[in-house]
């Protein structure tokens, strides 16, 4: 408070332009304007991450587009997850009224299984050992991204059990991984970004899952969704393309868990 450094406005500008641009994408008429605003709208986020590394008081870490720090590492699985699942919240509902003939309670209780999952999952491995840990944080994204895949599957077919276990296996998938990835990811981190990496999560998470939201608008209304097809497949493709970018989630959880399996996971305060 007394550093007088500013509020970060510039910084602001872009990130929160960039990921509005990319929501508003999904409302062009024309692929191809709306693919030039999705890569403009990347690049007002690339410059406001870049600007926010050079601040003298940073609103992320400074090595958060680096691929080989731990903490680094973490933030974006933390925030790739959410974006690859994304298709979940915005259709299943919908699909259930509409395609499954379910009532709004009964869909509200289909669309309910993936938190469901993630709460009660979470809860199981709460007390789980290291070594059991980095299983669970390479495990997590690798049944978010099957979930992903089966889902766009039985989305398809109208498979109302393989489209409850699918939900299911997204849950579980974050349940069994969030916890872990959070703790390794601030106790990996610097101890004069400590503070900062925790600040960096939620954030993190709100960017994928508003990205991920915005992403699967331009994939369903690009494949006609609704009014020019009403089958099932605009709904499907975000759920088959969700499983797709869950894939880098697994390769970073790969690398995040054997780099943090000795890494110091008492709770830190940064000073």
């Amino acid at each position: 408070a007394n550093a007088g450094r500013g509020w970060p406005l510039v910084r602001m500008m872009f990130l929160t332009g960039g990921s509005l641009a990319i929501c508003v994408a999904s409302e062009s008429s024309s692929p191809a304007m709306a693919t030039l605003i999705v890569v403009g709208g990347l690049l007002a986020l690339l410059i406001g991450l870049r600007l926010d590394r050079r601040a003298r008081a940073p609103l992320f870490p400074a090595r958060l587009l680096s691929g080989r720090a731990a903490s680094s590492l973490g933030l974006w699985i933390i925030g790739l997850m959410p974006l690859a699942e994304a298709a979940v919240f915005l259709f299943i509902p919908y699909f259930a009224q509409v395609h499954l003939g379910l009532t709004v309670m009964h869909a509200g209780q289909i669309g309910s299984i993936t938190a469901l999952g993630w709460s009660f999952s979470a809860m199981v491995v709460a007390r789980t050992g290291e070594r059991r840990a980095t299983r669970l944080i390479i495990l997590g994204p690798i049944l978010l991204t099957i979930g992903m895949f089966l889902l766009a599957w039985a989305i398809e077919g109208e498979n109302l059990a393989a489209i409850i276990v699918g939900l299911a296996l997204c849950g579980v998938g974050f349940g069994i991984s969030n916890g872990f990835i959070c703790q390794r990811t601030i106790a990996t981190s610097e101890t004069t970004e400590r503070d900062v990496t925790s600040g960096a999560i939620p954030t993190f998470e709100g960017l994928g899952a508003a990205l991920g939201a915005a992403f699967c608008g331009i994939i369903a209304t690009g494949a006609g969704f609704p009014d020019a097809d009403p089958s099932t497949y605009p709904i499907m493709l975000p759920f088959l393309i969700g499983g797709l970018l869950a894939l880098p989630a697994i390769v970073a959880a790969v690398r995040f868990a054997r780099q943090t399996q000795a890494a110091p996971l008492e709770p830190q305060l940064a000073e």
